[in-house]
């Protein structure tokens, strides 16, 4: 088998005589733990670890993650049995269908991750490969859609082909070239799937991100709006009292005696302290008017009177 295998570039990517314990059984506790002699995966830091990590709400850790050491590879799609001379080709057989199963049944759930409906196209994702006896044999699994509403998929396995690698050089070349090309197309498939995945997750981070942030500037910009509003009253209130206090001090009348209280007050005035003038030459009319000199002054009509006693008006 080393000399079939050929050179592994990434050793992390293999992994020999690993069970899967932390996979849940494909129909129920009674069946045997999977435990293929090799099998071949992605690297536990290629898929994202929110995805690695989920079990309860998806189901996936327990369908991708083989074992319960974190450090192993991951969404193994590509497995072999091999068999000594005295091993049992049905056993063989057996082991390889139910892995291939349970790899079918992984590229299954990560295909299907963030999709409303279960996805199904009918493709096979996985190989799965025998040794027994000098001849190598080659199958590939993938689901179908359960028979009955409910029921869990169904897993189909068929054989692509066999070689006999102990008769000639040309059938060991044949089967040696459609191992390793079928071991590199696995690793596309899985390579493929993984990277879907993880556009899937940061596109749905993105968008949540986003969302968080348009939900955050509405809330800043009510806030600023509101405070804005509230500043903008404050200043039309202060505005307005200023307004009134203004317009109520210009409107306030000063207490003045009326015009008819201050004529009254100077007339009697003027009665106790009669007005007196300076003695000049007057007209005859003038002479006439004269008061009698031992009033000491003159007589003053009163229109005259009345208008030097009214207040000037400007």
């Amino acid at each position: 088998m080393p000399i079939i295998e050929g050179e592994i570039r990434d050793a992390r990517c293999v992994s020999r005589g690993i069970p899967f314990t932390n996979l849940a059984p494909l129909t129920d506790e009674n069946l045997v733990r999977g435990n293929p002699d090799v099998y071949y995966g992605a690297r536990p830091e290629q898929l994202d670890r929110g995805v690695r990590n989920e079990q309860i709400e998806n189901n996936l850790s327990d369908r991708i993650v083989p074992s319960t050491q974190h450090d192993l590879a991951i969404l193994p799609n590509f497995v072999l049995a091999v068999k000594g001379p005295e091993g049992s080709l049905a056993v063989a057989g057996r082991s390889a269908c139910y892995d291939g199963a349970l790899r079918a049944r992984a590229m299954h759930a990560l295909h299907s991750y963030g999709q409303q409906d279960p996805f199904y196209d009918g493709n096979a994702y996985t190989v799965s490969s025998i040794y027994h006896g000098g001849q190598l044999k080659m199958f590939t699994s993938h689901p179908i859609h359960p028979a009955t509403l409910g029921d869990l998929p169904e897993y189909i396995t068929s054989q692509i082909n066999t070689w006999g690698m102990t008769g000639n050089a040309e059938i060991f070349r044949q089967g040696a070239t459609a191992y390793r090309n079928l071991r590199y197309w696995a690793r596309e498939q899985r390579d493929t799937a993984i990277k879907q995945t993880n556009d899937q997750v940061r596109t749905s981070v993105k968008a949540s991100t986003s969302e968080t942030s348009n939900v955050s500037l509405d809330s800043s910009f009510a806030t600023q709006a509101s405070e804005e509003e509230t500043s903008t009253n404050d200043t039309q209130q202060e505005a307005l009292h200023r307004f009134i206090r203004r317009t109520s001090v210009l409107r306030t009348p000063h207490k003045q005696p009326s015009i008819q209280k201050m004529t009254l007050n100077r007339i009697l005035q003027s009665l106790e302290h009669p007005i007196t003038t300076p003695r000049r030459a007057t007209s005859e009319r003038k002479r006439r008017n004269k008061a009698p000199e031992e009033a000491g002054g003159f007589r003053i009509s009163p229109s005259r009177l009345f208008h030097r006693l009214l207040p000037k008006t400007h």
